[in-house]
């Protein structure tokens, strides 16, 4: 299925047809930087639905990701995808929110939060006040391995990673394939060295959880703190 052949009701907006069938665009320049002797797919011509399609299957073919025809989308997922905050500038102030959140979340928050207040400057404080309500509310348990107790914007910015990436993949596989290449590729690797190449699982109410917190960080602007990133290696294409 095309996105011409879906319904109204269900078809994508062209920002999120453009993350699927086109994901070299608004790809982080840090991609480009690291792909010796890659052939210049953001440049290929592609000015007819054959030239699209072909430019596709070369771009997953050389990053070795699955050959997703475009019959595996789910139109039913469309309206949750679509709204979601995915862009270079938007994802890593919801990461260090959904970071916030499930940092809040755990046991230990409080005893640390109150002995220790070094990570209140890594957000405004509405912004804190927001995460701390939705913990109270629901709580976010961490998805896959997390840092035991978070130190900086960056620990709190991978945390939040995690559960954008267990949510993605959970509402369509190989959906976070695509975003990866929207972030720098060191913070991809700093998260990829903690959390692994492989999504946790995560429940329904999870993913509608994220989802929710995800929509509301994205148009909430904020200072988003600036993070310092080990050099640890570049990522590999494959999740």
């Amino acid at each position: 299925m095309t996105p011409s052949e879906m319904s109204v009701s269900t078809r994508p907006s062209p920002g999120w047809t453009e993350l699927w069938f086109e994901p070299w665009t608004g790809a982080h320049p840090s991609w480009l930087d690291t792909a010796a002797g890659a052939p210049e797919w953001p440049r290929l011509p592609a000015t007819s639905a054959a030239g699209r399609r072909l430019t596709y299957w070369l771009f997953c073919h050389y990053l070795e990701w699955p050959s997703v025809a475009p019959a595996a989308l789910c139109p039913a997922r469309i309206q949750d995808l679509d709204g979601l905050a995915m862009d270079q500038e938007t994802m890593p102030r919801v990461a260090l929110f959904l970071g916030m959140l499930t940092w809040a979340s755990t046991e230990g928050f409080v005893a640390t939060w109150t002995r220790d207040r070094a990570m209140l400057p890594v957000a405004p404080l509405a912004q804190w006040r927001s995460a701390l309500r939705l913990a109270r509310a629901r709580p976010l348990p961490p998805s896959g391995p997390s840092t035991p107790h978070p130190r900086t914007a960056l620990d709190l910015t991978i945390l939040g990673m995690g559960q954008m990436r267990a949510a993605a993949e959970a509402l369509q596989p190989g959906l976070w394939l695509r975003l990866r290449l929207r972030w720098d590729c060191a913070l991809i690797a700093a998260h990829e060295h903690l959390a692994g190449t492989t999504p946790a699982p995560v429940s329904d109410a999870a993913v509608r959880h994220i989802i929710r917190a995800w929509r509301a960080a994205g148009v909430h602007r904020g200072a988003v703190a600036t993070h310092t990133l080990p050099d640890i290696g570049t990522p590999h294409g494959t999740n």
